[in-house]
């Protein structure tokens, strides 16, 4: 896939530094079953970055979790694994061009925001 694809699928689906964090974690352990703790303890990061992080990667089809509330690195299809890998590779090749797409991608909550003052015709 190439450059311009990956970082559509950075704004559509990733909401968050953390969250791009987070899938690396758990798409290079992909046998291992994570509890959310240990992650924060992993990312070093706080309770709610992480619950967040994981409903996003859920609602994306990224990732699973089980009847013990353990996560793991489960894309819905090869489609969407291929281009998770690719993704993961152009993050640690071009770091600042994921996290520079994922700040300037506006959130839900703020477009919504904004939409509400605008002047209609």
């Amino acid at each position: 896939m190439d450059e311009d694809e990956l970082l559509a699928f950075v704004r559509n689906a990733i909401g968050s530094v953390w969250t791009i964090e987070l899938l690396v974690v758990l798409q290079r352990t992909p046998d291992e079953a994570w509890s959310a703790k240990a992650l924060v303890t992993d990312l070093r990061a706080s309770a709610r970055v992480v619950a967040d992080s994981l409903a996003a990667l859920e609602n994306a089809g990224l990732v699973s979790t089980n009847e013990e509330g353990l996560y793991r690195y489960q894309p819905v299809s090869r489609n969407i694994d291929g281009t998770v890998r690719d993704l993961v590779d152009l993050y640690a090749r071009k770091p600042m061009t994921v996290v520079n797409t994922i700040l300037s991608s506006p959130t839900n909550k703020i477009q919504t925001f904004a939409d509400a003052f605008r002047f209609r015709k």
